[in-house]
């Protein structure tokens, strides 16, 4: 029987290394499903989608900001969807900052 998909964490951002993928690489594979990430790295641009029951935001928050530069600009998505909310986590160098919104009214923000 398959897991019901409670969280989907989506996001990209660049300058990235091959330090930052890598890093991606392994704290993704402690997400349940680890079948269900995919981090991959086109030249210098990091993307990272998943689907499932359980992801290790922190430890990839915690890589981007060891491993970004001031160049660095992106965002990271993460889609609760049993509180039914987007948090939206904005890199900005080795910043990142973080909002939420109500999943009903989230498209009513422009921007967001």
């Amino acid at each position: 029987m398959s897991q019901p998909v409670l969280l989907k964490v989506y996001g990209g951002f660049m300058p990235a290394s091959p330090r930052l993928h890598e890093a991606l690489r392994q704290i993704a594979g402690t997400a349940l499903p680890a079948e269900n990430v995919c981090v991959a790295l086109d030249g210098d641009m990091a993307s990272l989608s998943f689907e499932g029951i359980y992801f290790p935001l922190e430890e990839t928050l915690e890589a981007i900001r060891e491993y970004a530069n001031e160049e660095t600009r992106g965002r990271l998505d993460v889609l609760d969807i049993e509180n039914w909310t987007l948090c939206r986590h904005e890199i900005n160098g080795k910043e990142i900052s973080a909002r939420s919104q109500g999943l009903n009214s989230v498209l009513d923000y422009s921007g967001f």
